[in-house]
């Protein structure tokens, strides 16, 4: 009787081990700032996956459209609308991002000439690429 009860703590404890390492699943934060220079224009930014949809977010300078991933495994979609068009990017991509974006997080910043990524290299937003833009809609 003297060894149940230690016993007993040893096995709850295990027990609550094990179930916080098979719930504790890992997420990718994907951040997007405006930093179109002019002050005045919003961007309109949606985001999707095949299997989530984001949402669509009206964004002011300096503002940010954050959302998290709870498999990096998928594509990450997004639109960028405002005065200039509407354009598109693949703002997560597992095989081109999971070294690129550091302790699961891709920070970018929208631009009129397209989204830079934060480079943990030089602490600057200097991975850039234009905008794609999207064919007018179909009549």
């Amino acid at each position: 009787m003297r060894y149940v009860i230690p016993l007993f703590f040893m096995m709850l404890l295990a027990l609550a081990m094990k179930k916080g390492v098979s719930q504790d699943v890992p997420t990718t934060t994907v951040m997007l700032t405006d930093e179109l220079e002019a002050e005045r224009v919003d961007v309109t930014v949606h985001c999707w996956s095949p299997d989530e949809d984001f949402g669509s977010e009206k964004l002011q300078k300096h503002y940010d459209y954050i959302f998290k991933l709870q498999s990096d495994t998928k594509v990450v979609t997004c639109t960028f609308d405002w005065l200039w068009g509407l354009f598109t990017y693949d703002v997560y991509v597992p095989s081109r991002d999971r070294d690129r974006c550091t302790n699961h997080l891709c920070r970018y910043i929208i631009t009129r000439r397209g989204l830079c990524l934060h480079n943990p290299i030089t602490l600057l937003f200097d991975i850039c690429e234009e905008w794609k833009e999207l064919p007018p809609p179909k009549a």
